[in-house]
């Protein structure tokens, strides 16, 4: 998956998260927490070093101000930052998973990555880090 699909499902993976769950599920939820945080950590990370190589430091120390000569600068490497591939070791949820929790048809959107189809066989993840094929 792209990493801007991981940075736009943040919210949305916190507040399931966060929501009363099956236990089992809320199991697998916190195992794919484990997995992703350190990915947006990463993330975090790369995305300031770029402003503050770009930027400047505001006076109250709260955030890099990119000059509008450093913008585009900035936009194209954010948006290659967002590109990046991020390989995601877990096993996926089926929607049926979550009982009674209530969740949005926008976080379900932003999440559509995290579930498999009711019908589909849930895949094992493997060593590497990648789904493994079905068999047929």
């Amino acid at each position: 998956m792209k990493l801007k699909q991981l940075i736009d499902a943040q919210d949305a993976l916190y507040r399931l998260a966060n929501a009363p769950l099956p236990a089992a599920v809320a199991f697998r939820l916190k195992r794919v927490l484990r997995v992703v945080n350190p990915e947006l950590q990463t993330y975090e990370q790369a995305r300031v070093n770029l402003a503050s190589s770009l930027g400047k430091l505001s006076e109250d120390g709260s955030q890099y101000r990119i000059p509008p000569k450093k913008r585009l600068e900035f936009n194209e490497q954010l948006e290659a930052l967002w590109d990046e591939e991020v390989e995601m070791n877990f096993k996926p949820l089926r929607i049926g998973d979550l009982g009674d929790t209530a969740v949005t048809a926008a976080d379900l959107l932003a999440l559509e990555w995290l579930f498999v189809d009711e019908d589909d066989p849930v895949p094992a993840p493997s060593a590497n880090g990648h789904k493994e094929p079905e068999k047929a």
